[in-house]
């Protein structure tokens, strides 16, 4: 508002300098001579061309005056042809005796066919920032408005055109007629405004009329607009009729020397919907001011209100509902500054739903706000209101409207919310006696109470419970395609100890029941239980007792991770009893790669002491069973943008065969370290070159290519490009195999160099194998 007020100031400063200009050529009886000098006069104070197509008439005695015929401003850079302003006829007229005297009596100031473009373009710039510029203080003695009387203001067929290429939209005011009575100091002024508005978004014209008297008190900056009526005719292709009528009708009172407004008796009525209420406000020309209000509002239908703003496809979606009224009733106080907000009272009936409860928010802006209140809700569809709500949050993109309509091909739909809560953030007391919600197939339910929570004596005690059944719909809303039809209950419990820094969640129990094609038409529980302590302050979590049991798993151990609010690192041990891993597999409706024997991956077993990072990894005491072998050893893995492996594993027996692909009989090459570094070659040479992998392999009894080795040893060292495996020995059919093997992958083709011997074999059992 304030920047409307310097625009109308700088276009009636503009009139000023074209009425000082034209006095300057009185001597010369003829203005329409000196257009081009008072053109140059207009730019010089303004930045804007200035043209005076037709006649300028002036009168100096008994009326200093001007009238101006087909004038045009010319726009800002950038704003394309059309002029920022053009008017067909302005008359301004004082009269110049009482002028000596310090009095000024204005005559009625008349425009006729006014035209002004405002626009703002993509960057938010508007075509009259140049104009406003930076806000001046001004040191000028006060203009004595107490010796003002001005004859009135005549405004005749004006048009206003905004266009704001941010947001595409279109607004024109054409027909627009002002008319007031003389304005004397300190009477009242009676103001008469007329005009034609069309609308792009929404596509929406029509006719409004607006009447009110304007009391003011200069002296103690006092302004009231008692009665302010405007009657409106309203046309669009989505109103009923094609035609509907809205009035508006209000008080407004402004002081500005105690800085305080107020809005009374306001009433709306339009579209079958009617509001009212009133507002009052303090430090009214601060950016923070203080609010307080009540309103009012009743409406018919809903989904025809959203049709005509062309909210959709929400209002089709509404208008398909057997009850679309709406109706909501609030107090609020609000100290902008401060950051509090006080709901003494909040009622709405929307859409068969209700919210009825009252909330309090203090310091909302600071560190350690408080909220105190109670909220009650129920509703036969929660995604519906959702996007109703989201409309006023932010339109389409307002989180609220996105989740709305995920949510809207959810299954259970209704909701209900019971919650009461005193939270103080600054002395960490917390109260959440109840807190009850079931939506969507899920029902939340637990209860909360903190003493001094940010205090090292601080006590925190309650209880969390989450129960959710019937999941599919919703897990296919939130893509979770996955577990649709696998999923199909949760629950989760925890009970909450402890203080803000040091938090307990013990026992801590999640249970899942998933079935499916291939787990079964029986669901299956799986469970994960810990006990689980969480410390802020040290940046450490522990999960002590860890079990996850179910689907043929049984996995026990324990974690500790520490910095994992900067850079997370991780120790543990873990146990997994052996489980048919094939089995697995196929219930989660994946598939493990084809093998020889059908039969392998049926026994799988693992426990190991673990550490790491988001970038590493390290098994040690690593123990694993897969079938009929055991092996042990180390393994770790460090950076994993650029692995380095590092290993020493030991392996009972092992018949390789088993894993393989199948083959067809006679067509399987014999697999000997010769052949495998024949294949190596064959990878890129970059992944040759960014191979960083060191460690050793020892092989009790190895079946490869149905050929049987024992006592195999394998030491391998990759880097920079250069791969050696050495030494490598196996003992084979009473004799011995020793070898070594390097791979040099720097140049265009890798270079491989082997060196074998074989003594004591017995080739004919060997030939048999």
């Amino acid at each position: 508002m304030k920047a409307l007020f310097k625009l109308l100031l700088v276009l009636s400063g503009l009139l000023v300098v074209i009425l000082i200009a034209v006095t300057v050529t009185v001597v010369s009886l003829d203005p329409n001579e000196h257009k081009d000098w008072i053109s140059e006069q207009a730019l010089d104070q303004t930045g804007r061309t200035l043209s005076l197509e037709g006649d300028i008439d002036v009168t100096f005695y008994p009326w200093l005056g001007v009238e101006v015929n087909k004038l045009t401003v010319g726009n800002a850079p950038g704003f394309g042809d059309a002029p920022f302003l053009q008017a067909d006829y302005i008359k301004l007229r004082v009269k110049l005796m009482p002028i000596l005297k310090d009095s000024y009596i204005v005559d009625t100031v008349s425009v006729r066919g006014a035209v002004i473009n405002l626009a703002k373009n993509k960057e938010g710039i508007s075509n009259w920032d140049d104009l406003i510029g930076e806000e001046k203080k001004d040191d000028s003695a006060a203009f004595p408005l107490a010796a003002v009387v001005l004859g009135g203001v005549d405004v005749q067929q004006a048009s206003l055109n905004w266009s704001d290429a941010s947001n595409d939209t279109q607004y024109k005011i054409s027909n627009m007629d002002i008319k007031t009575d003389a304005l004397t100091y300190g009477e009242p002024i009676k103001l008469e405004l007329g005009m034609d508005v069309v609308a792009n978004k929404p596509a929406l014209s029509g006719h409004v009329g607006l009447n009110g008297t304007i009391a003011y008190d200069i002296d103690n900056q006092l302004y009231n607009i008692r009665p302010l009526e405007l009657v409106a005719t309203i046309k669009g292709a989505n109103i009923p009729g094609g035609e509907t009528k809205a009035t508006f009708s209000a008080a407004i009172d402004l002081n500005l020397d105690d800085d305080t407004a107020s809005i009374s008796d306001l009433k709306l009525d339009a579209l079958d919907t009617q509001i009212s209420g009133s507002f009052n406000a303090s430090q009214v020309q601060t950016p923070e001011p203080s609010i307080e209000a009540k309103v009012n509002i009743t409406g018919a239908d809903l989904a025809q209100l959203f049709k005509i703003a062309e909210v959709e496809p929400l209002a089709s979606q509404i208008a398909q509902l057997s009850d679309r009224s709406f109706k909501l009733n609030t107090s609020l106080v609000a100290d902008l500054e401060r950051g509090d907000i006080d709901v003494s009272e909040l009622s709405l009936a929307m859409l068969g739903s209700t919210v009825q409860g009252d909330v309090k928010v203090l310091n909302m802006l600071s560190e350690s706000p408080g909220y105190k209140g109670q909220l009650k809700a129920a509703g036969p569809d929660l995604p519906t209101l959702m996007q109703v709500l989201g409309q006023f949050q932010g339109g389409a993109e307002s989180s609220l409207t996105e989740y709305g309509v995920k949510l809207a091909k959810v299954k259970h739909k209704a909701f209900k919310i019971d919650a009461s809560f005193d939270a103080d953030m600054k002395s960490g007391d917390i109260d959440i006696p109840t807190l009850d919600i079931a939506t969507l197939g899920i029902k939340v339910k637990g209860n909360l109470k903190a003493k001094d929570m940010l205090a090292d004596n601080g006590v925190i005690n309650g209880k969390l419970n989450l129960n959710g059944a019937e999941l599919s719909s919703l897990l296919a809303a939130l893509d979770q395609k996955s577990l649709v039809g696998v999923v199909r209950s949760i629950n989760f419990e925890a009970g909450i100890s402890g203080n803000a820094s040091n938090l307990n969640l013990k026992p801590m129990l999640l249970k899942a029941s998933v079935a499916g094609e291939q787990i079964g038409k029986t669901p299956v529980d799986v469970s994960l239980h810990a006990d689980t302590n969480i410390n802020l302050d040290k940046e450490k979590l522990s999960m002590a007792g860890l079990t996850l049991k179910g689907l043929g798993l049984n996995i026990t151990g324990k974690i500790e991770a520490s910095k994992f609010l900067q850079a997370p690192e991780f120790v543990g041990q873990l146990n997994v009893a052996s489980f048919n891993l094939r089995s697995l597999m196929s219930k989660l409706n994946q598939e493990l790669p084809v093998t020889a024997d059908k039969k392998v991956f049926s026994n799988v077993g693992l426990s190991t002491k673990f550490a790491g990072s988001g970038n590493n990894l390290k098994l040690e005491e690593l123990a694993m069973v897969l079938d009929q072998t055991n092996l042990k050893g180390n393994f770790s893995v460090s950076d994993f943008a650029k692995p380095e492996i590092r290993f020493a594993l030991n392996i009972d027996q092992i018949n390789a065969d088993r894993y393989l692909s199948p083959v067809e009989d006679g067509k399987n090459a014999p697999i000997t370290p010769e052949t495998a570094a024949s294949a190596a070659v064959q990878l890129p040479v970059e992944t040759l070159q960014a191979l960083n992998m060191k460690g050793n392999l020892s092989i009790g009894k190895l079946t490869i290519s149905k050929a049987k080795l024992s006592n195999v040893k394998l030491s391998l060292d990759g880097k920079d490009g250069k791969i050696k495996l050495d030494p490598i020995a196996a003992n084979l059919y009473q004799g011995s195999y020793a070898g070594k093997i390097s791979i040099n992958a720097n140049g265009k083709l890798p270079k491989v160099v082997v060196n074998s011997s074989i003594k004591g074999v017995q080739i004919e059992p060997l030939l048999k194998d």
